[in-house]
């Protein structure tokens, strides 16, 4: 197996967004790579997707790094969004057991792993506003269980790569994720 090189010095952080097309996944990963950036970090971003762009197997991969990124593939984890079946069923087992996967519990059925964690995305998305904000949403709770990047700097990304009449929602949105509005 290819492993991720980062140098000598650190590790790098590897996020995986995975569901169907149409959740906003590969945005989502967009704004963590820009956010990364911002914050003067090495990143890559991959995505695939199924030939229906709605509907279809969607994925984006992360790699955010101080160091050099030397294989663009996330090999190795620290966490996976799940926010479909299909996705969960994926990775559950695949990943390694350090890594921390969030689950749409409304959405998907799981399988015992010590490390996973639900939330009613959607739900609480369309509480929210709209169902549009799930991959936003989904970003607040990965940064709470994983603060490798700062709050600011991924408000930012949002205010940079969305409409400026969505800005407000959607950075309401992820400060709920975060866990610091309601």
């Amino acid at each position: 197996m290819l492993k991720c090189e980062v140098g000598q010095m650190g590790k790098a952080n590897q996020v995986i967004l995975a569901g169907i097309g149409g959740q906003g996944l590969i945005l989502g990963g967009h704004i963590l790579a820009h956010a990364a950036m911002i914050e003067g970090k090495n990143v890559v971003q991959s995505k695939s997707y199924g030939t229906q762009s709605r509907g279809g197997h969607s994925q984006t991969e992360v790699i955010i790094a101080d160091d050099p990124i030397y294989y663009p593939y996330c090999d190795s984890p620290d966490i996976v969004l799940t926010l479909s079946q299909q996705a969960y069923d994926k990775y559950w087992d695949q990943v390694p057991e350090d890594c921390l996967i969030i689950y749409d519990k409304d959405l998907v059925n799981v399988q015992h792993r010590d490390k996973q964690v639900g939330y009613s995305l959607r739900n609480q998305a369309l509480d929210l506003g709209k169902e549009q904000v799930m991959n936003i949403l989904s970003l607040g709770f990965i940064i709470k269980h994983m603060p490798f990047l700062k709050q600011e700097t991924i408000e930012e990304s949002i205010r940079h790569e969305l409409p400026e009449k969505l800005h407000s929602l959607n950075v309401h949105t992820f400060r709920v994720g975060l866990g610091v509005e309601e």
